[in-house]
């Protein structure tokens, strides 16, 4: 079981609907990031990068050590 989800896009509309999303169909606390990567990676324990496009998981995930990418 997932206690939490941070979720973090650099579009502020795409990040509001994956947590409005995420918190109607999943019994976890989803909450937005702000469009803030790092800072939704320091508050996790474990991070989850995905995207439908390979540059944009490469590109962050060059940024952030330690991470689950999925694409």
């Amino acid at each position: 079981m997932v206690d939490e989800i941070v979720v973090s896009d650099i579009d502020p509309w795409v990040e509001k609907a994956t947590v409005t999303n995420l918190k109607e169909e999943l019994n976890s606390n989803v909450i937005a990031a702000g469009s803030d990567d790092k800072a939704a990676y320091s508050s996790c324990k474990n991070s989850v990068i995905t995207s439908t496009i390979p540059y944009v998981v490469d590109k962050i995930s060059k940024r952030i050590p330690g991470v689950i990418t999925l694409i």
